[in-house]
């Protein structure tokens, strides 16, 4: 069971790394809870 799970984290992160090298976020939304707030750098792009 722990190789099992360690080789999953090994594929996602190795996919993420990727695409983010890639610059396509869409690996991360599709991974990401429906829940997760997300917040930008500039103080505009911040929700209070």
């Amino acid at each position: 069971m722990k190789k099992e799970l360690t080789k999953k984290a090994m594929d996602l992160t190795s996919e993420l790394l990727r695409d983010f090298h890639r610059m396509n976020s869409n690996t991360v939304f599709d991974l990401c809870d429906e829940n997760v707030t997300w917040i930008g750098a500039q103080k505009e792009q911040f929700i209070i």
